[in-house]
């Protein structure tokens, strides 16, 4: 359920959320007489209005595949070390195939295992990508079927 308002009593204060208000707003709705109860439960607060349902959960918003991939390659020093990263990203991956959720069981991984260095790194605050790296998954996954055919 959405938070509607927050009185902060110590400031004198009632946030109040914007959608809120704009349902407020409309006359014989809950949301207008919950607003007159408290302009007669607090008549001396002041009401501002603010968003309380903005969530502070962390997003990878271009955190792609080709991208894991490339963070791997260049954050890890030790050749033997990429290649044992690089087969556990496509394990993972392979594994992933056909279940729901496929990406985020694999950026579940990614995290696990990389998530203080990649937050840390240039990857993270990167503005651009490349254009490639949206169309990659198709492709690999066309390869790794043929492979996994020819070897079978």
């Amino acid at each position: 359920m959405k938070k509607q308002y927050f009185v902060e009593q110590l400031e004198g204060i009632v946030y109040v959320d914007p959608a809120f208000l704009v349902a407020a707003g409309q006359i014989h709705t809950e949301e207008c007489s919950l607003f007159e109860t408290l302009k007669r439960k607090y008549p001396t607060f002041k009401f501002e209005k603010k968003n309380l349902n903005k969530s502070n959960k962390t997003t990878y918003f271009k955190l792609t595949y080709a991208r894991m991939k490339r963070f791997i390659e260049t954050n890890i020093h030790d050749e033997a070390e990429i290649k044992k990263a690089l087969a556990e990203l496509k394990q993972k991956r392979l594994e992933a195939e056909g279940r729901p959720g496929q990406y985020a069981y694999v950026k579940s991984w990614f995290l696990s295992e990389y998530k203080d260095e990649y937050n840390k790194s240039s990857f993270a605050k990167e503005k651009k990508e490349d254009k490639d790296e949206n169309t990659l998954t198709q492709t690999e996954n066309a390869t790794q079927k043929e492979e996994g055919a020819s070897n079978g």
